[in-house]
Formats: C-alpha cells, sequence, structure tokens
C-alpha cells in the first residue's frame, strides 16, 4: 500500500477550551484523539507521515502569511514521520489560546503543506483532518478554491466538529429558506439520540459552510465523542499484498497459473533493541546506545586460544567423538527440489481432521491476474471441491531447493472471490500417536449426571450466540478478526507508557485490552446456574489413607536420620575445606558451574557452600573439564591437571569414593589408549602418587592397598568379586 500523508488541523481558539458541565472540553477530546492516530501510526505504520497546523495561536508561523493574511495560524510540524517529540508536543504543549483565526485560511495553510510534501514522495494517499467548533470568525471568500483543491489532488478530507451528530444529520437552518444540507455523507457506524446543543448564528453558519465542504469534496463528518471513540478502537497492521508464490498449479498434465498469498501468519511479540546502559542515550537518535554484538569462538584451553571462522567446520556427535561435516558437505547432502505446487491426489475432508493442521501460516492461492482460463479452471475445482466435501493433497514448494511440504487445498468461496486455502498437514515422523484411556465407564471417572452438567454449563457458555448487536442479533463474540493479542496491546500500552512517563512504574492493564482475558459479563451470567450446579455435582474432598499411616511415620524416622548423618558428613567436608577459605573466596559472587578459567576454585567453592550439598554435582563438572583438557592437550605443562585430579580426590574420598575411582579408572583407560600423546598425564599420576581410593582409606571402597598400587602400572584391577550370594544380599541389606 502507498504511504499516507496525514495533516492534522487543530483549532485551539477560546470557544474550544470552553468548559462543558463537568465534561472534558472540545480541545480535550480533540487532543486525545490526535493523540492515539499518531500512537497508531507510529506502533503500525513505517512510512506514514503526519504534519500539524494549530490555529487560533497568539503567534504566526505559516508559509503564506502576510499582513492581514493567515494570521494566527502556524505550522508547527512538517509532514514527517511520526515521533516521540510529535506525541510530548501533543500531550504537553497544545493549550486553549485567547486569539481566533479563520477555519477557512486553516484549511488552505494545511492543504498547502500537504500538496507541498505530496510533491517530493512517490504516489502518496493524502489525508487532511480538521478539529473545530466553528465558533470563531469566518471568511467564506475562498471556499470555492479550497473545494477544489480537495479534490483535485484526491484528498480524503474527515471533519470533526460539535453537533454534526453519530449520524451526520446537520442542526436546525440558521434561518428561515436557509438551504437545508440534506445527504451529508455518514460518518460512524454507531448512532446515539443526541440531546439538542444551542448555537450561535455564526456558528450554526459556520457548522453549515463546513458540511458544505465535506458533501462537496465528498469527505465525511464525526462528532467530538464519535471521532475519540474511533481511534480508541485497536488498529489492524496494515501489510503489502506480496505474492508468495507464483506458478502453476499441476493436475496431471494440466497447469493452471496460480499466485499465493499469505492469509494469515502468527504475529510475534515486538523485540526490544539492546542498548548500553554505560552511555547517555541521545532522545533525538534513534542509534545512540546501540549495541554492537560480536561473537568470537575459543579453544578449551589454558589461553583460550581464538579461532577464525575460517578455520571452523561443524561436526556431528558420534557417541564419544565428533564427525567433521564441511560447508561443502553439506551442500551436497541437501535435497534439490524444484518450485512447485502438485496435485497428489484427491480424498475426503473427513479424513483430515483438524488436529492435523500444521504450520505456522495459511497461503490463500487465486488465479492468475487477468487470465479469464485460469479464473475458470480455479472456480470450477473450488466448486468440486465443496460439492463432493473433498479436498486436494498437494506437494508445495515455494522456491527452489526449500523444503518440500505435503498439505492439503481446501475451496474458499465467496461472493467476491473463488480461491484454494492451502495448509500444511505432517510428514509420517512428524505424528505422534499417543494413546489416552477414554475416563467414561472406568473407575474414579465421571458420573452420567456429572457428564450432564458439564454438557449444560458448555452449552451455556457457548461463545456463537453470546454476544446482542445494536439490532438485537445474537451474533458471535471474541472473533478472531475483531480480537486483538493482549499480550502485545500491553506491550505497547507500557512503552507508550514509559515514553511520556521514563520515572513511572509500567502501567496496570487497560480496560480494552482487559475484556480480551474475561470472561464476557453477559456470558458469565447467563450460566451462573450451571457453574453453581457443577460446584455441587465436584466437590473436592481431602482424603486420607489411614493405611499408610505407619509406613509414613517409618519413612520420617528413617529420613531424619539419614538426614542427620548427611549434615555430620557436611560439616566434616566444610570444616576439611576450610583452609581454602579466604575473604575473596567468601566476597566473589556466587559460583553455580565449574568453569574453565579458575576450575579448581569453582569446584572448592560450590563443595564448601553451606546452603546445599553440590559435591556430586560439582565433581562430576569437574571431570568433565578434566576429560576435555586432555582431549585437547597438544604439548605444554600440565600442572592444573595434577591440582584438579588432587582436589577431586580430598573432597570425595569421604563421602563419594566410588565416583572418584570410577572416573580415574574411566581416565587411566583413555590415557593408555594413547600413550604417544597422552604419556604426560599417566607419567603426573604416578609422580604425583595419584591413585585409586583403597579400603583403608575408605571402608566402601573394593580396593586394598596393594591393588591401588598396582593400579597405574598396569591396567586396572577389577573389583573383588563376592564371597557367596549371602554375603552379597546382606551387603545390599546393609546399603539400603
Amino acid at each position: 500500500t502507498p504511504p499516507e500523508l496525514l495533516v492534522v488541523c487543530l483549532d485551539v481558539g477560546p470557544s474550544m477550551g470552553a468548559p462543558r458541565d463537568g465534561k472534558p472540553s472540545h480541545l480535550e477530546n480533540a487532543v486525545k484523539a490526535i493523540d492515539l492516530i499518531v500512537q497508531n501510526k507510529i506502533l503500525h505504520t513505517k512510512k506514514d507521515e503526519v504534519g500539524l497546523v494549530l490555529f487560533g495561536t497568539r503567534d504566526t508561523h505559516n508559509d503564506l502569511a502576510s499582513p492581514g493574511q493567515y494570521q494566527n495560524i502556524s505550522t508547527v510540524r512538517e509532514v514527517m514521520l511520526p515521533d516521540l517529540q510529535l506525541l510530548r508536543f501533543i500531550e504537553n504543549s497544545v493549550v486553549p489560546s485567547t486569539h481566533s483565526a479563520c477555519f477557512v485560511d486553516a484549511l488552505i495553510v494545511a492543504l498547502d503543506l500537504l500538496v507541498r510534501a505530496a510533491e517530493t514522495r512517490k504516489n502518496p494517499d493524502l489525508r487532511l483532518i480538521m478539529f473545530t467548533d466553528a465558533g470563531s470568525p469566518f471568511n467564506d471568500d475562498q471556499v470555492d478554491t479550497v473545494i477544489g483543491g480537495l479534490t483535485s489532488r484526491g484528498v480524503t478530507v474527515q471533519i470533526v466538529g460539535i453537533d454534526f451528530g453519530d449520524d451526520g444529520a446537520p442542526p436546525a437552518p440558521p434561518a428561515a429558506g436557509a438551504a437545508a444540507e440534506d445527504g451529508a455523507p455518514a460518518a460512524p457506524a454507531h448512532h446515539h439520540h443526541r440531546k439538542h446543543i444551542d448555537h450561535s448564528p455564526r456558528q450554526l453558519e459556520g457548522i453549515h459552510l463546513l458540511q458544505r465542504i465535506a458533501r462537496e469534496a465528498e469527505g465525511q463528518l464525526f462528532s467530538f465523542d464519535s471521532a475519540v471513540k474511533m481511534v480508541s478502537q485497536f488498529r489492524k497492521h496494515t501489510v503489502k499484498q506480496v505474492s508468495v508464490f507464483r506458478g502453476d498449479l499441476e493436475i496431471a498434465d494440466l497447469k493452471i497459473p496460480v499466485w499465493g498469498y499469505s492469509r494469515q501468519r502468527r504475529t510475534t511479540v515486538p523485540t526490544f533493541k539492546k542498548l548500553s546502559g554505560l552511555v547517555e542515550l541521545d532522545r533525538t537518535n534513534a542509534a545512540s546506545g546501540m549495541v554492537e554484538r560480536r561473537v568470537t569462538h575459543h579453544l578449551q584451553n589454558d589461553e583460550e586460544t581464538e579461532i577464525d571462522k575460517t578455520n571452523m567446520a561443524k561436526g556431528f556427535k558420534f557417541g564419544r567423538d565428533f564427525v567433521p561435516w564441511l560447508q561443502e558437505d553439506e551442500d551436497n547432502m541437501k535435497l534439490q527440489t524444484e518450485k512447485c505446487l502438485m496435485l497428489i491426489c484427491f480424498t475426503e475432508a473427513s479424513k483430515v481432521p483438524r488436529h492435523t493442521f500444521m504450520g505456522g501460516s495459511v497461503v490463500s492461492f487465486h488465479p492468475q491476474p487477468g487470465d479469464e482460463d485460469a479464473a475458470v479452471a480455479v472456480s470450477a475445482l473450488a466448486e468440486a471441491l465443496y460439492e463432493q466435501d473433498r479436498v486436494a493433497v498437494v506437494r508445495y514448494v515455494f522456491r527452489k531447493n526449500a523444503a518440500p511440504k505435503v498439505g492439503i487445498l481446501m475451496p474458499h468461496i465467496k461472493s467476491e472471490y473463488v480461491a484454494l486455502l492451502f495448509v500444511q498437514i505432517p510428514f509420517r515422523e512428524d505424528i505422534r500417536p499417543y494413546q489416552f484411556p477414554n475416563f467414561l465407564g472406568r473407575r474414579g471417572g465421571p458420573t452420567a449426571e456429572q457428564v450432564r452438567a458439564m454438557d449444560a454449563f458448555i452449552d451455556k457458555m457457548d461463545l456463537m450466540e453470546s454476544l446482542v448487536d445494536e439490532e438485537g442479533t445474537a451474533t458471535e463474540a471474541l472473533q478472531p478478526k475483531h480480537t486483538f493479542n493482549p499480550v502485545i496491546q500491553y506491550i505497547y500500552q507500557c512503552v507508550h507508557h514509559r515514553a511520556m512517563n521514563p520515572d513511572a512504574a509500567v502501567p496496570p492493564l487497560d480496560e480494552m485490552i482487559a475484556k480480551y482475558v474475561r470472561t464476557p459479563e453477559e456470558l458469565a451470567s447467563r450460566a451462573t446456574a450451571e457453574a453453581e450446579e457443577l460446584k455441587q455435582k465436584f466437590k473436592l474432598v481431602a482424603k486420607a489413607d489411614p493405611r499408610r499411616k505407619g509406613a509414613a511415620a517409618r519413612l520420617w524416622q528413617q529420613s531424619e536420620a539419614a538426614g542427620e548423618a548427611d549434615e555430620e558428613r557436611k560439616r566434616a567436608r566444610l570444616a576439611q575445606g576450610s583452609g581454602d577459605l579466604s575473604m575473596a573466596t567468601m566476597l566473589r559472587a556466587e559460583v553455580n558451574a565449574v568453569g574453565s578459567v579458575t576450575p579448581v576454585e569453582d569446584y572448592v567453592a560450590m563443595v564448601t557452600r553451606q546452603t546445599e550439598d553440590l559435591l556430586v554435582t560439582a565433581s562430576r563438572q569437574l571431570t568433565k573439564r578434566i576429560e576435555d583438557l586432555v582431549d585437547v592437550y597438544i604439548g605444554g605443562p600440565i600442572g592444573s591437571f595434577v591440582a584438579m585430579i588432587e582436589v577431586l580426590r580430598r573432597y570425595t574420598l569421604r563421602d563419594e569414593s566410588a565416583l572418584f575411582n570410577d572416573f580415574l579408572q574411566h581416565l587411566v583407560g583413555i590415557l593408555r589408549a594413547q600413550p604417544a600423546l597422552r604419556q604426560p598425564f599417566l607419567d603426573a599420576l604416578i609422580a604425583n602418587s595419584l591413585t585409586l581410593i583403597s579400603n583403608v582409606e575408605n571402608s566402601a571402597s573394593p580396593f586394598t592397598p596393594a591393588d591401588c598400587a598396582l593400579f597405574l602400572a598396569a591396567p586396572a584391577p577389577a573389583a573383588p568379586a563376592p564371597a557367596s550370594v549371602q554375603e552379597e544380599d546382606d551387603n545390599l541389606l546393609d546399603e539400603l
């Protein structure tokens, strides 16, 4: 869609700011409407531009001003993209004035501003909105010039004033014999009875002149109240109609030229840009403070060597190894496809249930514009599918080498057009055939009375006839095409509130947004009796099982005894690690993982934490760091390897000796498998006597001191076999 150039012309004269018996003044209503218009432009359009002209101001600032001409009219904003500065001016700087200006002159200034802006744009839509109560003196000498300029330029005119009524009807004529202004364009869809408002003769003449301008320029008239109601409604995001597919629908040898358009697509939540908190942001420059993201890759070694992107390749994990996969291999492996929309078969619509629909969008296929044969073919196919209650199963590739999709084409027949809607359906690998038992007829399932009560409640809560329109007809409530996403709308509300009030808290949910997440009051009141019956039929009662009281007591006693033992072991471990504690470690931030830079310090910080027991978790993370060090080793000192083995053995000696012994046997097996590369690690273990934990150090260990002495010199010994089955059972019982 082409961009829109909008000029808002606002009367700030004395009559606009006059109080109205406790109601907001006309100027306050106009400012609110303009503010909402600009908000919608900022949030939902990227190319629309807005200008602002005030008339009735104390000063005069416009390009047409001359002595005695176009006085007290100010162009406060040239036609440009709307921004936060314009919003702040509208909300904070527009105040009533004690001066008056001719609204015809203001229209000429606004039209001149609009025409000059259109000269530098490519085919824009032009719109002019005037807010005035016609209470200021005016001169109608140039009315014909204004009407001619509006019509010749194709400007859409909308005039918001008093007593135009919600149906656009004029007030009584100012004098007998005055021409009736019948035929004024209808305005909003809502019709309300309005009370008679007293007007001065000059004001009545101004109202009729505005009605003439709107009628002859094919414009629209609105009252202040109706204008505020209209712009208060949420706006749909306008997008350009762009085809996503242009090709042939292939049915055997028949080819039908079609164009595809994205009919429905999931809208994502607006993203927030990342700004630096270390610099002072420039409110006039959106790019100030933007953070540039740069990703680097490093080896997992002590130096954390940076790797250039040209020296990197993808890898597929295959067991403990990685299989290199170059970009050339990935390109050759990809399935080569051609753009197509090809019929596979026809099937009954009932064989494709609604829950099998998938994909993030729905594509609407139409005959190629201007091709009558294609239009006849698509129409015939859609009519046949509709009459036989069938769908077409097709293969869809929207561009060359794109992943093929299988989907169905459903007929979509309207009075204005005929189309085929494409919806993706799953392949066999996408289906999850979960089986769930039926509640009915099973023990603990609902009774027949409970089912009937739930059926009655569902019938009352049906949305299809829960809303009554102005004509008294029951209609559907919360229709998707009229229901906006409350999450997205609330984000817009919060962003606008924070922009206008930087230090304010997040505002509460607006009532217009809240109605989308609340049950309609009419619907809830209608189902009150059924809801009460549900409470009676489905009573929740806490039921205790007396048979488990004794077992629970015994379990509690056992758990309490085990907990005391664990606390005793933990206190001993903390005392053991107290020598590693210092003021620096105490002041350091809480460590939750063993890192690659200071693995020993991270490990000690985790296992000596007093708030929770992390011995097993930290030990497994440290063993992973040891394995990573061995895997990437290409030469050099291995002091960190010895330090990690020593600290792991020290802290697992008392409570987790099996964890250490299992890991050390696994590690030595890896080292012996590649002696040429890993011999320095074996030598370090032997030199520092870092062997298995024996049963002398921990009675739970199956290894004797002799086994541990021979461990590093020979293949790892197997754990001693049990003397008898009876002894093994006794040991298992003791462990339990």
